[in-house]
C-alpha cells in the first residue's frame, strides 16, 4: 500500500489488499513475500538487484570454499 493511501485509510486499497494476501494464500505456490503497491514491489525488486550484485562480487570466492568434505 502506497504511502498516500495508509495516511488516508484507503479501505478500497486495504480491501485490495486483503484479496490479494487471500488469492496468495489459496495459490499452488503461495509466495515467501508479497509486496503492495508500486513501492512494494518496487523495493523488492531492488533488493534482489543488491542481492545479486553481491552474489556476483564474491561467486568465485564463495565457490572456492568446500564445507563438510
Amino acid at each position: 500500500m502506497g504511502s498516500s493511501q495508509a495516511a488516508t485509510g484507503d479501505s478500497r486499497a486495504t480491501g485490495r489488499g486483503g484479496c490479494l494476501a487471500l488469492a496468495a494464500l489459496a495459490a499452488e505456490r503461495t509466495p515467501l513475500r508479497l509486496s503492495l503497491g508500486d513501492d512494494g514491489g518496487s523495493a523488492v525488486l531492488g533488493h534482489r538487484e543488491q542481492i545479486r550484485e553481491d552474489v556476483e562480487v564474491w561467486e568465485l570466492r564463495t565457490r572456492a570454499v568446500t564445507v563438510g568434505d
